[in-house]
């Protein structure tokens, strides 16, 4: 993986207030000025240790373990952060922030974790910015007993454009082996002060020490928001005295031929520092388990939001808003309210799809269609659109200019639509209690016919009307009324999403089975298989034979594919040649041939994140089985049914044998899309028994 360090979790532009008027009397013409801070009385955490760039040695070199989790591939030898706000007379105030790391690498598969990526956002509409100051890195090694050092070579640093606000800065260590060590120390200046770079404790590796060090002037109100499971071990807090010294220079001529004389000055302002240090201690790896929607989530963290300023001779500006001030300021907005409607021929292509007689729902799914099938999207992440007409132009766009033009068709034709925007979700959960713009970065639609409301996202072909993509689906979205106003719209997908598999299996005497095999899919089963099928048909032949080893597929057909509202029906017919065993007079088989789980996904002890699944779903398989002639079934595992609390899930498991046929039949039902960790222990145990069964097996006699 690349080792992503997300620093800024915002792209809010703080106003210029942020850069205080001081009131002097002076006359400045050339200003020279000096920045002083003086220590107070201030005493950190003494036993917390320290970290010089350079100071690796043979002792971290000749680890061989990591003695918080043995099984580690890496671990953070320390990972230290410094937030502070600084001021100049040419900026005003500004975020540096400097992060130093060393990461010990103890096997190839820990490769990834040298390289990096450093986020850098980009305002279009301000000249603000934020940039990468100093990149610093070494990758240490051992060799014949001596310390070698590679340093990272600044033409293996480049910066990669990610979409219009975003960049990352890139590099990956050099010479990194079994072993090595590598130190990386960076930083970054900001003029976005909205909120400070959010700190991770946790990552997927473990790590000895983690340390973030925050210096705030007087002037700023940050609110802290601890999350995750991981402790502090030390928290302190002081407070330290800083002044700002003015020295101005101011050149006055004194007539004729005397001269010029120079006048200095010296003005001061003092303001108050105040300090935090936070550091945990010998941090274990995050460990991900399956059905998890985003890490970050649930690592431990801590983040800081602006909720106030108060500078010198101004009164307290607070920065924390409500979704209703967002909403009208939204509406407001020209990358977002003033494209809601902004395209005349809109009206020009509804008359073209011929909608005069359709119902509201009708006419809103040729509308859907069309978008679908005249746009391209580009993968771009957005909630706004800053140019609609262009979207109707060219056909490609992101998320935010696809449902912008979606939106417009829509209103044109006379059916009430309204944007909503939402957190997607691998960025993380909406802060439904802490308004923030930043925290929205998609734009779907929102179609109210009658009593029911329609979520709509244009940008995938295989959507069917009515379903968003997975990725959209996070608890909330933020529907925006035309007058600002809002309400919040559950996301959650309440349809099951079916897999339904019908099988005649006839046994040969060799263990061999012919079978004929029919697949059916809804919902998001469906639409995930759709997107896998695009390619012709040997690839896809040839991808189902990898996937069910043994399988030989002597015919293939697909009904549905581009029907996204019907059900996607595969029909295969082949050969399968290593599902039986044969001792003897003796046959095995294992009569869940497909959908079955190996081993139970669900292995931690305990789980302290929810178990989430997306959307509810329900898998069923029949399969008939003929026996040979001249065979007997010997044995067949029992029939069970089982259930989770409060109707959350339910497996059954039957088996019957009619004459020489044997019918199987299995059928898994997730009803909750969410589990809470306080559900972790039956639903691990449901299937714990759930994979016993499913490795149970069917014992044929020769007669």
């Amino acid at each position: 993986m690349t080792f992503l360090i997300s620093i800024f979790d915002s792209k809010i532009i703080i106003p210029n207030i942020l850069k205080p008027k001081i009131m002097f009397k002076i006359k400045p013409q050339y200003i020279i000025l000096l920045f002083f801070l003086m220590i107070g009385n201030v005493l950190f955490a003494q036993e917390l240790p320290k970290f010089k760039f350079g100071k690796i040695g043979k002792e971290e070199l000749e680890i061989k373990t990591c003695n918080i989790d043995t099984s580690a591939h890496a671990f953070f030898l320390f990972d230290v952060g410094e937030s502070r706000i600084e001021y100049t007379q040419s900026i005003g105030f500004q975020i540096k922030f400097t992060r130093h790391c060393a990461i010990k690498i103890l096997t190839k598969s820990a490769y990834d974790y040298a390289s990096f990526k450093i986020p850098v956002y980009e305002a279009s509409s301000s000249r603000a910015e934020e940039k990468v100051t100093k990149i610093k890195a070494v990758t240490y090694n051992l060799e014949e007993g001596k310390v070698r050092e590679t340093d990272l070579d600044k033409k293996d640093i480049f910066t990669e454009e990610e979409d219009e606000n975003w960049s990352n800065v890139s590099f990956t260590m050099p010479n990194v082996v079994e072993g090595s060590v590598i130190e990386v120390e960076y930083s970054l200046a900001s003029d976005f002060l909205w909120n400070l770079p959010m700190w991770r404790f946790q990552y997927e590796i473990p790590s000895k020490w983690s340390i973030l060090e925050t210096t705030i002037p007087e002037y700023f109100n940050y609110s802290k928001e601890m999350k995750g499971y991981v402790p502090l071990y030390a928290q302190e807090s002081a407070s330290k005295n800083d002044k700002i010294i003015f020295n101005t220079i101011t050149r006055q001529s004194n007539g004729g031929f005397s001269g010029v004389s120079h006048q200095y000055s010296n003005d001061q302002v003092d303001y108050i520092c105040y300090s935090e240090i936070f550091a945990s201690k010998d941090i274990p790896a995050f460990k991900s388990e399956a059905y998890i929607d985003a890490i970050e989530n649930y690592t431990s963290a801590i983040i800081f939001e602006l909720q106030s300023t108060r500078f010198p001779n101004q009164p307290v500006k607070t920065y924390t808003t409500t979704w209703e001030e967002i909403g009208k300021s939204l509406m407001q907005d020209d990358d977002f309210g003033k494209q809601l409607n902004a395209v005349k021929a809109a009206k020009d292509i509804v008359a073209e799809l011929g909608l005069d007689g359709l119902s509201n729902r009708e006419k809103s799914k040729k509308i859907f269609e069309y978008v679908k099938n005249s746009t391209t999207w580009n993968e771009g992440y957005t909630k706004f659109c800053s140019n609609v007409k262009q979207v109707f132009k060219e056909g490609v766009g992101t998320s935010g200019d696809i449902n912008m033009m979606l939106i417009n068709l829509l209103d044109a034709a006379g059916i009430e639509v309204h944007p909503v925007l939402l957190k997607t979700r691998y960025a993380g959960k909406l802060p439904v209690f802490h308004p923030s713009l930043s925290s929205l970065n998609y734009l779907i639609a929102a179609v109210k016919i009658d009593s029911e409301t329609y979520l709509l996202d244009a940008t995938e072909k295989e959507v069917p009307f009515g379903l968003i993509p997975e990725r959209c689906i996070n608890d909330k979205g933020l529907l925006v009324f035309d007058d600002g106003k809002f309400e919040w719209l559950d996301l959650s997908s309440k349809s099951y999403s079916t897999h339904t598999a019908f099988g005649e299996i006839a046994i040969n005497e060799d263990g061999e089975l012919d079978v004929k095999l029919n697949n059916r899919r809804n919902g998001y089963l469906a639409f995930d298989r759709r997107q896998s099928l695009d390619m012709d048909k040997d690839e896809i032949i040839e991808n189902f034979e990898k996937d069910h080893t043994g399988f030989f597929v002597e015919d293939y057909e697909i009904t549905n594919l581009d029907k996204y509202e019907e059900y996607l029906q595969e029909e295969i017919i082949g050969a399968v040649s290593d599902k039986t065993t044969v001792a003897g007079d003796m046959m095995y088989f294992n009569p869940c041939l497909f959908e079955k789980f190996d081993e139970n996904p669900f292995k931690l002890e305990e789980r302290k994140y929810p178990v989430d699944f997306a959307y509810p779903l329900n898998n069923k398989l029949t399969f008939s089985f003929t026996v040979p002639e001249n065979w007997t079934v010997e044995s067949i595992p029992e029939n069970i049914t089982m259930g989770l609390p409060d109707n959350a899930g339910k497996f059954l498991y039957s088996i019957q044998q009619m004459g020489n046929r044997i019918i199987f039949n299995q059928s898994l039902t997730i009803s909750n899309s969410i589990f809470l960790p306080q559900q972790y222990k039956s639903l691990k145990e449901f299937f714990r028994l759930l994979v016993d069964k499913q490795n149970e097996q069917i014992v044929l006699k020769k007669i």
